[in-house]
């Protein structure tokens, strides 16, 4: 990982090339329920911190009662105007929390985070790489691994092959950190509460069905 990962060289390449009109937003979506604070500002510290600019992020707040979440999320809202915060009036599940962020979503591509993970700061800009290279990818996902409530000490990294709908069928794989192009999402059924705990797979298994590139 140490040798793989972006390091600061080429973060600073990656913030200073110029972006055109063309280049793709990039929407992150990520319900929020009473998360710990420690995790809410590492996942909203490691979407500032990316080296492509072009994002916004959608934080749906399912926990309006917890009033020291909600100002956290707003103080957030005026230091970045990226961020955008979607307040509901109750914890509704997280297909429908979900469902309520991408109603709102202006991205071309719609990446889907919970409040517990981070993104290391190359994340987006390989995403948009790649959609660069092939404009007619519909879905991307990464590798991923597990880390301590410290934010350190990788401890189950998760290595993944190329798209295989065989594989998908029987075991979510792709997991995250997925992303969704636009026309997808408006092509597919949203998940319903049946999926609670289970509407990324869903999601997932329907853009398989429809993509056209997967990366």
């Amino acid at each position: 990982f140490e040798v793989h990962r972006a390091h600061e060289d080429e973060l600073e390449y990656q913030k200073h090339r110029l972006h055109t009109d063309d280049d793709p937003l990039m929407t992150i979506i990520t319900p929020v329920f009473n998360t710990p604070s420690l995790f809410l500002q590492a996942a909203i510290a490691s979407v500032c911190a990316q080296s492509y600019s072009k994002w916004e992020y959608i934080l749906v707040n399912a926990s309006p009662e917890n009033k020291k979440l909600s100002e956290s999320l707003a103080s957030y809202a005026q230091k970045d105007q990226r961020i955008s915060i979607v307040t509901l009036s109750s914890n509704q599940g997280i297909a429908a929390n979900t469902n309520q962020g991408i109603n709102v979503a202006q991205g071309d591509y719609l990446c889907f985070m919970d409040h517990d993970d981070t993104l290391e700061p190359n994340a987006l800009y390989e995403y948009v790489q790649a959609i660069k290279d092939d404009p007619n990818i519909d879905l991307l996902y990464c590798d991923e691994d597990s880390i301590d409530e410290e934010g350190a000490n990788n401890n189950s990294p998760l290595f993944k092959p190329d798209a295989n709908i065989d594989l998908l069928y029987s075991n979510d794989y792709v997991i995250h950190f997925l992303a969704v192009s636009k026309r997808i999402i408006d092509c597919t059924e949203r998940s319903s509460a049946r999926y609670d705990g289970a509407q990324d797979y869903d999601l997932t298994l329907k853009s398989f069905e429809q993509a056209r590139h997967i990366r």
